[in-house]
Formats: structure tokens, C-alpha cells, sequence
């Protein structure tokens, strides 16, 4: 468990799922930007559209996408889980563009330019193994330091 590895995924909506499942509960916190007016993601329990020091807005476009800070509980996942698989939600540049996962302050997680090979990060904190477990699902192809 050190630094930061760039992942390159296979299964974008599973491996964000297996992120939620691994690094939800107390503490957890997820954010979504893009075009999210007309998706469930605006309903979650406790969600805020306030930046957190850890969960900043990544993106620059103007006029300004939409942005949502929530828990990251057992009923955030339930919602989420059925429309990260809706055709297009992570790829298409006009719903999903990223996703942030945190605990405690600390960033662990970051799907971003639509979960683009080169824009899949897990950070300090997110152990080598369950990377590892990653690989064996085929939720990721591999990653890198």
C-alpha cells in the first residue's frame, strides 16, 4: 500500500461498483459531475452539491456540469449500483464525466474524462491486493505506479 496507481479498466461500471462495496460505510463519501439534473444521483440521502476539501470539482467546462457530494452508504450503492449500468452513464460525455471516492478525508478513488485508460486512479490508502483482486475479476486490465 503506497502511492498511487493508474488503472486501466475493462468493466467501468463493475469496477466502480467493487470501489463502493470495498470503501463504503462511516466516513465514505462519493461525488458525481457531469449532467446529472434528470438521474437518481440528485436524490441520494444527504447529497450536497458543496465541494468537501477532499472532493473538488475536476472539471472546467463552461457552462459549469452538475456536481453532487453524498454518503457513500448501503442505500447510496442500492441506487447507484442499476444506473451506473444504464447504457452510456460512465462513457457518455453528457452523463457521467467523474467520479470520486473518499474516507475520512482521505481520496481513494477517481474515474474521470469518463473513466478514460488513462484517467483511472486509486490512491494512497487503496491496498496492492485488492488491486490484485481487481485483475483476477477482469474488472481491470492491470495498473501501474
Amino acid at each position: 500500500m503506497a502511492g498511487r496507481f493508474w488503472l486501466d479498466p475493462r468493466d467501468k461500471p463493475g469496477l466502480l461498483l467493487a470501489f463502493m462495496r470495498k470503501f463504503g460505510g462511516i466516513g465514505a463519501w462519493i461525488s458525481f459531475e457531469g449532467y446529472l439534473t434528470e438521474t437518481p444521483l440528485i436524490g441520494l440521502a444527504g447529497a450536497s452539491s458543496e465541494e468537501t476539501e477532499t472532493l473538488q470539482r475536476q472539471g472546467v467546462a463552461t457552462p459549469q456540469t452538475d456536481f453532487i457530494v453524498a454518503p457513500l452508504t448501503d442505500d447510496a450503492v442500492s441506487i447507484i449500483h442499476p444506473f451506473i449500468y444504464l447504457e452510456g452513464a460512465l462513457t457518455n460525455p453528457l452523463r457521467i464525466t467523474h467520479v470520486q471516492i473518499a474516507r475520512v478525508d482521505q481520496l481513494l478513488f477517481g474515474g474521470y474524462d469518463n473513466f478514460h485508460r488513462e484517467c483511472v486512479v486509486a490512491y494512497e490508502g487503496v491496498p496492492r491486493s485488492f488491486l490484485d483482486e481487481l485483475v483476477q475479476l477482469g474488472l481491470i486490465r492491470g495498473y501501474r505506479q
